[in-house]
């Protein structure tokens, strides 16, 4: 599809005969296979970030729900609360690190962020 879309955008700027040749399909394919590859990467980056959050968010509300209730029965919850603390930023020192690797990775830092914004939003239901 993105080669595709080269060879259309090099047929109205080199003419039709042009694009036809083999040649400009080899020469634009690295930037077409590194753009593209690059915002691939991005977009499953940004679905895996979204439902990383999402599952998170979910364990720790359930973790705060039942330190809460514990407390409530007279259980001493601050060790656990301690615990907690300590996880999630543990998580959050690896996860900012693993992201940093990875995008240090990808060659084209522009796709792979419209990737990963298009991964991370929310899909709309009408």
């Amino acid at each position: 599809m993105l080669v595709a879309a080269v060879v259309a955008c090099t047929a109205l700027t080199h003419g039709i005969a042009a694009a036809a040749d083999a040649s400009v399909v080899e020469r634009y394919w690295p930037i077409v296979a590194t753009v593209g590859g690059s915002f691939i990467a991005g977009f499953l980056l940004g679905k895996l970030a979204r439902r990383t959050l999402k599952t998170a968010a979910i364990v720790g509300g359930i973790a705060l729900l039942a330190i809460f209730v514990l407390g409530r029965f007279g259980v001493d919850g601050s060790a656990a609360e301690q615990w907690v603390g300590a996880s999630s930023e543990w998580i959050g020192t690896n996860v900012e690190g693993a992201s940093r690797y990875v995008a240090s990775l990808l060659p084209s830092a522009t796709a792979a962020a419209v990737g990963g914004f298009l991964g991370f939003r929310r899909k709309r239901t009408r």
